[in-house]
């Protein structure tokens, strides 16, 4: 199964002070949940959620997650730790962010992030929606 590896040692490769004992992966594959927590590392499934598609679409023939790719994925983790209420975790990825952009600034790097638009910004409209149509009906 391709893997490529992400999280806090993908950022640790990168120079990042925020050190961390997990092994994350980003994997595709259709038969597998979101979320896989194995003994040897946790993988995250780009099959299942349409951001990390996108995502995998752009980064598949890489063997780690590139520094763009990086920071989509620690946006959407920020989103979605502070909509959990989770804002230890949320902090960390604050951090996380903060490095990525420090490290885009010093070796000129282009951050894109069209795909948090795309797909985060209508998620979160689409819970709006949602939320207002359950009292509309």
């Amino acid at each position: 199964m391709k893997k490529m590896l992400i999280g806090g040692q993908r950022l640790r490769d990168l120079g990042s002070s925020r050190h961390t004992n997990d092994l994350d992966y980003l994997i595709f594959d259709t038969n597998q949940p979101l979320f896989i927590n194995a003994p040897e590392a946790d993988y995250i499934n780009a099959s299942k959620y349409d951001l990390l598609t996108a995502l995998w679409n752009v980064e598949k023939d890489n063997k780690e997650v590139s520094v763009n790719g990086m920071v989509t994925l620690c946006g959407w983790a920020f989103i979605n730790h502070l909509r959990n209420l989770n804002f230890h975790k949320a902090n960390d990825k604050e951090f996380d962010l903060s490095f990525l952009g420090l490290y885009a600034k010093k070796h000129d790097v282009k951050i894109d992030f069209s795909l948090l638009y795309k797909y985060e910004v209508k998620e979160m409209v689409d819970e709006v929606v949602q939320e207002v149509k359950k009292y509309t009906k």
